[in-house]
């Protein structure tokens, strides 16, 4: 069952470039179907910031929306119950666990 809602935190706190300079929101888009631009043609700024397919994405999270069809699919599960469960938990985990856990743990989830 694909995702109708949830949060994600690609092109906010995180992106991923493929070996030819393509821009992608996270590194499950590993084959590039979710393409922002291109680091060889614009700076990473202006693809996450300032071009409009990273910023539709943030405001569709922003507002627990999940509209892009490759997002829908990595969100959603293979039964409705599970499916229900990664929406809900995409946003406990993004917006009240790891917040909690990066205040009083310095450090938290940086690579």
């Amino acid at each position: 069952m694909p995702a109708s809602f949830g949060y994600c935190n690609g092109t906010t706190d995180q992106a991923g470039i493929l070996y030819d300079g393509t821009v992608v929101p996270c590194c499950k888009d590993y084959d590039g179907k979710i393409p922002l631009g291109n680091i060889n043609n614009n700076s990473l700024e202006n693809i996450l910031y300032q071009q409009s397919p990273a910023c539709g994405l943030r405001t569709d999270f922003n507002k627990f929306r999940v509209t892009h069809p490759v997002c829908k699919q990595c969100m959603g599960a293979d039964t409705k119950q599970k499916s229900l469960l990664r929406q809900i938990g995409s946003i406990a985990y993004f917006k009240l666990y790891n917040p909690v856990m990066k205040r009083l743990s310095p450090g938290w989830g940086e690579v």
